[in-house]
């Protein structure tokens, strides 16, 4: 599991639903580039699955974009997830769960392309993630998404580093790690991906002042990537260190930068075989989690459910109608996720 606390992450964005859109300028830019260059080879999916699906932007892309394929949105915020559902209401192909993206709720090979934007810095390390992402892809599904890197806030972390060294302060760095392209372009080989591949873009906002800065973070939900300050007189000194550095080492005209390294990635999984020493979890025979003999591929076909053995994938395709408990989710693992239409009714 990621060191990240999920939890605070999942509150976070879950209070800043309601405004996520009006603020999240550098996503919004993020989603049409990933639209534009992510997608522009990618081979017409019939299955889809957007982890981290937010408010569900990019599944309205998508579904004006492949508007035969069957859609999945998962999200760990509920309110996230709740704001999507009421956005995308007349979308008849898609469902949207609340789900863990280390824990998807779905069986194994279920979706011929898996995609996101602006989501898995908040699941570094990436090897859990990744893996549950290549089991829920079909053999050569795909797999596309788009990331912050390691320069994102470069002036932030630098203004912070340069406060605590300047106090002399034995405080640990409290800014949000974000991984260099090298970490990411690893963890997809070593997860058993091929044809992996992934660039670099710079993006920049400006802001009037630090302190607005950090609002705009906070807004969004992503106040975790910015600084947490200790409590007390110590942190209340670093915290307007820090805002003095970045005025004074960044700031022009009037306003300061903040720098966003956007890292846009793919990934296929391969036809055959798996990553050596990979296990589907469950069990030795590629059963899925509590089928208590349910089969997943071989001879047999990939058989999900009870007694009446319905199919996924083959020439039924996969169905995700409405909100019915269909066999593309694990009722084994029934904490992973909730279906957003009793979500509705409960929140």
């Amino acid at each position: 599991m990621s060191d990240i606390n999920r939890s605070r992450v999942k509150n976070s964005f879950s209070r800043q639903a309601e405004i996520y859109d009006s603020q999240s300028r550098v996503q919004k830019r993020v989603l049409n580039h990933f639209m534009d260059i992510c997608l522009r080879e990618t081979r017409k999916p019939d299955s889809i699955l957007d982890v981290g699906s937010g408010t569900g932007r990019l599944l309205d892309a998508l579904n004006c974009k492949y508007p035969a394929a069957q859609i999945a949105g998962l999200d760990l915020a509920p309110g996230m997830a709740k704001k999507a559902l009421q956005q995308l209401s007349g979308c008849k192909n898609l469902v949207l769960v609340c789900g863990d993206g280390e824990a998807l709720p779905f069986i194994n090979d279920t979706f011929s392309l898996v995609v996101s934007t602006s989501t898995y810095q908040w699941l570094y390390p990436f090897q859990a993630a990744f893996k549950e992402v290549w089991r829920v892809l079909e053999p050569g599904g795909g797999f596309s998404f788009a990331l912050f890197g390691k320069e994102t806030l470069y002036e932030l972390k630098c203004s912070y580093k340069k406060a605590l060294a300047s106090l002399d302060a034995d405080i640990q760095d409290r800014t949000h790690y974000f991984a260099n392209e090298e970490e990411v372009l690893t963890s997809l080989i070593d997860a058993g991906f091929r044809d992996c591949s992934v660039t670099s873009q710079l993006e920049m906002e400006l802001h009037s002042s630090v302190q607005e800065l950090m609002r705009s973070l906070k807004s969004i939900g992503a106040g975790n990537a910015s600084i947490t300050p200790g409590r007390g007189l110590s942190g209340r000194m670093i915290l307007n260190r820090m805002i003095d550095n970045y005025q004074a080492d960044f700031g022009a005209n009037n306003s300061i930068p903040a720098t966003y390294q956007v890292l846009y990635c793919k990934g296929r999984k391969p036809k055959v075989g798996r990553p050596e020493g990979q296990r589907v979890r469950g069990s030795e025979d590629r059963r899925v989690r509590g089928s208590e003999g349910r089969k997943v591929g071989g001879s047999e076909g990939r058989r999900v459910g009870r007694s009446e053995g319905r199919k996924v994938g083959g020439s039924e395709g996969w169905k995700i109608r409405g909100f019915s408990s269909h066999q593309t989710f694990r009722p084994s693992d029934p904490p992973a996720f909730v279906m957003l239409h009793s979500l509705l009714n409960s929140v």
